[in-house]
């Protein structure tokens, strides 16, 4: 297990994580204000504002700040756009995919005879040239910069409009994946994976995923069949419950009763189902309970 440690101006978290956390409650406030928290740390801008009042910010894991240069963050939504991804500009998905796969070790040998014809037509050129010239060394960042990407699927190409709300999502963190495995260049990875619904696909593949160095926070209303430790929830009170201690501490101090450590594990599943029971609401029915 780690912790993290979120800060700013407007909230500060602790949340003990091994891989993932889903971070439930209707507190929306807190919810976005700790989103904001991670983001301003990456953000590379600083306003005006925040300099002037000497505003900081806060994100460490296990007491030790983490390095921005040497971190993978990324936001997992709904509203991906294949085609604007597609342009491959610095903050694209894609590009960090293709950049991570064309320096595999297969493709090593393929890259070297490029840049031996590449020498070999130099050569060949300036034989016949009054200006001489120079090709640039062929490498997996310069392909990146040669390439039109498409996401392929079926022999041919789809978009965001082609594919399913679960394949959208399952496609942002099979890339993700693939550069978590495959490329050492980062020493963290830190998702956002903020979508309306967990399907069981993306449940699965989030639990699939590589575990070395990464780390999701998933935000939802509802989840399914997952560990007491994995959850945190943002009502009137910021709860994680793998921090048991915690938990006895503000209950026991809270209530006229004294709890053990097993009553709050069944208090919590408890809630958990009303949780889940409130995930598809039958609205007639609902309505209809009003009839008096």
């Amino acid at each position: 297990m780690k912790q993290l440690l979120i800060s700013s101006g407007n909230i500060n978290r602790t949340i003990i994580i091994d891989h993932t956390k889903y971070v439930l409650g209707s507190n929306a406030m807190n919810k976005y204000y700790l989103k904001q928290a991670v983001r301003q740390y990456f953000n590379k801008i600083v306003s005006g504002y925040r300099e002037e009042i000497g505003s900081e910010c806060y994100f460490k894991i296990d007491d030790s700040p983490v390095d921005k240069k040497n971190t993978f963050f990324y936001e997992v939504t709904e509203n991906y756009s294949i085609n604007d991804d597609a342009k491959l500009n610095t903050k694209s998905l894609m590009l960090k995919y293709l950049g991570t796969l064309y320096s595999g070790i297969d493709y090593m040998d393929t890259l070297n005879t490029l840049n031996i014809l590449i020498e070999s037509l130099s050569d060949e050129v300036s034989e016949n040239a009054f200006v001489q010239s120079e090709f640039s060394t062929c490498s997996p960042k310069l392909l990146t910069k040669l390439v039109t990407a498409h996401y392929y699927e079926d022999e041919s190409y789809k978009d965001e409009y082609d594919l399913s709300y679960e394949d959208l999502i399952i496609l942002q963190l099979n890339m993700i994946d693939y550069i978590a495995v495959h490329s050492k260049k980062y020493s963290y990875f830190i998702l956002f994976i903020d979508i309306p619904l967990i399907t069981d696909g993306i449940k699965n593949k989030i639990d699939e995923m590589s575990k070395d160095r990464v780390y999701c926070l998933v935000f939802s209303k509802t989840v399914r069949d997952i560990e007491i430790e994995n959850i945190c929830v943002e009502e009137d009170y910021f709860l994680d419950f793998a921090n048991e201690e915690m938990v006895y501490y503000i209950l026991n101090e809270k209530s006229t009763n004294l709890y053990t450590l097993e009553d709050i594990k069944n208090m919590i599943n408890e809630y958990l189902k009303d949780l889940s029971s409130r995930e598809h609401v039958s609205l007639i029915n609902n309505l209809m309970s009003y009839y008096k």
